[in-house]
């Protein structure tokens, strides 16, 4: 899954990004869209995994984008 974050400059976009992701930014940084991947914390795998012993756990992961602010501008 994939979430973009967007929205007016000095909104808390980064924030809530920072927040989420546990990755810290910048919000005065280069303006350019910051990914980060988060695992989905899931106790249902492990027990799966520890019942059926699959050769292979695949976590759900979130792919999430920090897009610099939308200026309203013309």
């Amino acid at each position: 899954m994939k979430i973009g974050i967007i929205g007016l400059p000095q909104s808390g976009k980064s924030t809530v990004f920072s927040a989420v992701t546990e990755k810290p930014v910048d919000p005065y940084g280069v303006s350019e869209p910051k990914p980060a991947v988060v695992q989905v914390p899931d106790e249902r795998l492990t027990k799966l995994a520890a019942i059926y012993n699959p050769k292979k756990v695949v976590r759900a992961t979130i792919e999430f984008i920090d897009f610099p602010g939308i200026s309203l501008d013309n």
